[in-house]
C-alpha cells in the first residue's frame, strides 16, 4: 500500500516536471529572441544616428539631434520588431497609420515640446521636386505645401537650408525606388527646425510611431 502511494507521488511530481520544463524552455527562447532584437536595433539605430548627423550638421542643426532621435527610435524599434512578428514582441509606441497612396503629411506635436511634421512623398513626387535636382530642397518642398493647408499657417517654416544626402541616405532612399520620407521638426518655440529625409519603405501606408503624439493636422495628396 505505502509502495503504491510512493509510486503515484513519483508520477505525480514527473507529470508537474513535464508541463513546466516547456514553459521554461519556451521563457528562455523568448528572452533570447528578445536580445537579439534589441541588438539589432541598436545597430539599426547607430547607422539612422550617423545619416542624421550628416544631414543636420548640412543645415547647422545639430543641437537638433535629441529630437529627432525622440521622434525616430520608436519607428527604428518597430521596422526591427515587424520581422519578427511571429513571436508576439511587439513595438510599446503608438502606432498611427494612414493611408497615402498619392503622399500626404501629418502634423504633430511630439513628446519634447517639439512641432513635428511628416511628409511622405511617392516617387514621382520624388523625382520631380528633389532627384532631378531643380534647384527645389526638400525643406523648400515642405514649406510650399504646408502653406497650402488652412489653419497650419501658424506652422509655415521658413527654408531649412539645404539638405546635403550623404551616401547613406541616398542608399535608403534608392532601396526604397526613390519612396521618400521627411521629417521636420522644429523647437524652441519655433526658433530653431531641420529636416531630415529619408526612404518611405510602408508606402502607400504612412505611419507616426508616438505616445504622447497629438496631431494637428493631416493632408492627403501631395
Amino acid at each position: 500500500m505505502k509502495m503504491r502511494k510512493a509510486m503515484s507521488l513519483i508520477l505525480a511530481l514527473v507529470m508537474i516536471m513535464s508541463l513546466t520544463i516547456p514553459a521554461y524552455a519556451t521563457d528562455l527562447a523568448t528572452d533570447d529572441m528578445e536580445a537579439k532584437i534589441q541588438r539589432e536595433i541598436e545597430v539599426a539605430e547607430e547607422r539612422v544616428w550617423e545619416d542624421l548627423y550628416n544631414q543636420l550638421a548640412a543645415q547647422d542643426a545639430l543641437d537638433g539631434m535629441e529630437y529627432f532621435k525622440e521622434a525616430l527610435r520608436p519607428e527604428i524599434e518597430s521596422a526591427v520588431r515587424a520581422k519578427y512578428s511571429d513571436v508576439g514582441l511587439s513595438c510599446a509606441a503608438t502606432t498611427l497609420q494612414y493611408n497615402f497612396p498619392n503622399g500626404g503629411m501629418v502634423c504633430y506635436d511630439g513628446a519634447l515640446n517639439t512641432q513635428n511634421i511628416v511628409l511622405f512623398m511617392t516617387r514621382e513626387q520624388t523625382l520631380e521636386y528633389y532627384w532631378e535636382t531643380t534647384g527645389v530642397t526638400f525643406a523648400d518642398y515642405v514649406e510650399f505645401v504646408i502653406g497650402l493647408i488652412p489653419g497650419t499657417q501658424m506652422l509655415l517654416i521658413a527654408a531649412a537650408g539645404k539638405i546635403i544626402l550623404r551616401d547613406i541616405a541616398q542608399d535608403n532612399l534608392e532601396k526604397t525606388n526613390l519612396y521618400a520620407r521627411l521629417l521636420h521638426i522644429s523647437w524652441g518655440a519655433g526658433a530653431e527646425q531641420a529636416t531630415y529625409a529619408y526612404g518611405w519603405d510602408t508606402y502607400p501606408y504612412g505611419y507616426v510611431y508616438d505616445d504622447y503624439a497629438v496631431v494637428t493636422d493631416v493632408h492627403y495628396g501631395v
